[in-house]
């Protein structure tokens, strides 16, 4: 297993996710680090059955060729978890929130919390202004994290960032998240 996962919630292959998650990832090139990009996977949409209701931790989607439960899974198991997102809308992306909602199979028996474990977030947005932008998307992600029995260590949220170049050419901001993750990934990542 990787000592750290870098979950990229975009749609947008060589966005700014991917240019966040490709800088992170070099801060700490010598530790074990798994990248899951969410598109490159299929996530049936929750149907609202109630079937995990009656039996916890079961779907009625999992079936060959849907891949929720692995990631689930994935995402449950990793001892450093970044969860790196655009906002849509002030949203997720599709694809993302279709992850979230299939959390419901944990519902009705919650996991405990893994105290052991740390997750990140770090959520994007094109938009300069908009007091609200985050606000939803992190109570969301809050409770999702929480039906895996993980809680948000930090979040982050960055204004501004249209284009992959809006990041890339932005040294000091890019220098500011390589110092931040890394501090994070020393603290957590220590016997």
């Amino acid at each position: 297993m990787a000592d750290i996962v870098l979950c990229n919630a975009s749609p947008h292959r060589h966005g700014v996710c991917d240019a966040l998650i490709d800088c992170l990832g070099k801060t700490v090139s010598e530790l074990s680090v798994k990248t899951i990009a969410l598109r490159d996977h299929h996530v049936a949409a929750c149907q609202g059955c109630r079937h995990c209701s009656q039996r916890p931790d079961s779907c009625l989607l999992d079936q060959p060729g849907d891949e929720a439960k692995s990631l689930l899974d994935q995402l449950m198991q990793a001892r450093f978890l970044l969860f790196c997102a655009p906002i849509y809308f002030y949203a997720l992306p599709a694809q993302a929130k279709a992850l979230v909602d299939r959390s419901q199979r944990f519902y009705a028996q919650p996991l405990a919390l893994d105290s052991h474990s740390t997750t990140l977030v770090l959520l994007t947005a094109a938009r300069r202004q908009g007091e609200q932008l985050f606000t939803g998307t992190l109570l969301s992600l809050r409770y999702f994290f929480a039906q895996l029995g993980r809680e948000i260590s930090q979040a982050k949220t960055l204004r501004g960032l249209d284009l992959r170049d809006d990041l890339l050419t932005n040294q000091a901001l890019l220098h500011e998240l390589g110092d931040w993750f890394r501090s994070w990934v020393n603290l957590r990542t220590k016997p």
